[in-house]
């Protein structure tokens, strides 16, 4: 489920080094060649790790699943298409969060700076397994159910059609409330 291919692909176009990327995760960099060539599984704690130093969603990790991938339509007159019955999709290990891709997953390195996700939350579920931080802005959109916003030192609660924004670098995480669960939108630059 884990593409270590596009791990070494989004290290090297962002000019790190394993040498590099070994000290801003705290990983050897032996442990993190390992996981580009698919000898080693990451764990979720350390795809968040990965994803917090190369700037990604821990999704954009993970191999989508084969049939919709392949589905996905081509960028044609500056514009690309991702089908509603198509969408590339993943499941985070360790949280049961699907994320449906609602632009491409490779997006950003087709030149793309925007990435929408579409993360379904089970009841009293998160999106991550603690705070968490991004070196980009975050927007999100609840499009149904309810959540809890976890900051560093508040809590915020939102219903459906609430939408917010999170700065780069402030810590979050997202809690689905209730026994429908919740479905976010979420769209990062």
């Amino acid at each position: 489920m884990f593409n270590g291919s596009y791990l070494k692909q989004l290290r090297k176009s962002g000019r790190y080094t394993l040498a590099r990327l070994s000290a801003e995760t705290g990983y050897t960099a032996s442990f993190l060649s390992q996981i580009e060539r698919g000898l080693k599984e990451p764990s979720l704690t350390a795809l968040r790790k990965l994803s917090e130093a190369l700037g990604v969603p821990v999704a954009s990790f993970l191999s989508v699943e084969e049939s919709n991938a392949s589905q996905t339509s081509p960028n044609t007159g500056g514009c690309s298409i991702v089908r509603k019955n198509d969408r590339p999709e993943v499941v985070i290990p360790g949280l049961s969060t699907r994320c449906e891709f609602v632009t491409e997953p490779s997006s950003r390195d087709a030149g793309h700076s925007l990435r929408g996700i579409v993360y379904t939350l089970l009841p009293e579920s998160d999106v991550s397994e603690g705070l968490v931080s991004h070196t980009y802005d975050e927007c999100i959109y609840v499009l149904s159910g309810e959540v809890m916003v976890l900051l560093a030192d508040q809590v915020i609660h939102l219903q459906e059609g609430d939408c917010i924004h999170i700065s780069a670098a402030t810590r979050h995480n997202f809690r689905s409330r209730g026994a429908e669960g919740s479905v976010l939108l979420s769209f990062s630059s």
